[in-house]
């Protein structure tokens, strides 16, 4: 399940104020959570995240659940929705399947919704009083306390961690990776013919 947390974190970006967003991923069964900082929630960050999260995972899970950003659902319905071309493509790749969550319905991705809440405890609350000045630094700084966040004992009447319970349990469920990892393209619509009889390649 993924989504976007609602917060964001202030990167100087060469004495520019930006606001970095966070991408959140999680496994319903063992509540492993990936979460990394991107400029933007455009095309190209919401596949590039997809890339490195499957990396992250070491495989490919059967099903993801996101939400209906237009990155990735051209048209949200519950019987018929239309996946993006480039997600579509990205998916495809990976020999998985997209299944949108129905809009302003949280339950259908509660997994996600439960790694947002602990992402803005235990990843963004501890950098908040930090200056960070690139994007590639926080994204360091997230990843220490990912491993951390993972690998905490979760509460009783549960054993073990997250990390534990996907080793255990999820980990052999997922696909493997294909050989090459998604190199992310650009789609150019509405491409004509110019004055000079060539089209732009």
């Amino acid at each position: 399940q993924v989504d976007y947390a609602g917060d964001t974190v202030t990167v100087m970006d060469e004495g520019t104020a930006r606001a970095a967003q966070i991408f959140v991923a999680c496994l319903p069964c063992s509540g492993l959570i990936y979460s990394e900082a991107s400029w933007t929630q455009t095309a190209a960050d919401w596949l590039a995240t997809h890339v490195r999260l499957f990396a992250f995972l070491g495989g490919v899970p059967a099903k993801i659940v996101s939400d209906n950003l237009k990155v990735g659902v051209t048209h949200a319905s519950y019987y018929d929705p239309v996946i993006n071309a480039s997600y579509a493509g990205l998916i495809k790749h990976y020999g998985a399947a997209v299944v949108p969550a129905r809009s302003r319905k949280p339950k259908d991705k509660p997994g996600v919704e439960n790694g947002v809440l602990q992402a803005c405890r235990w990843l963004l609350a501890p950098l908040r009083h930090r200056q960070f000045f690139s994007l590639v630094e926080l994204n360091q700084a997230i990843a220490l306390l990912l491993i951390e966040l993972n690998d905490k004992p979760m509460s009783p009447p549960r054993e073990g961690s997250r990390r534990s319970l996907f080793e255990t349990v999820e980990r052999d469920q997922l696909r493997g990776l294909p050989i090459e990892p998604y190199v992310v393209g650009h789609w150019a619509v509405g491409v004509s013919v110019g004055v000079d009889y060539h089209v732009p390649f």
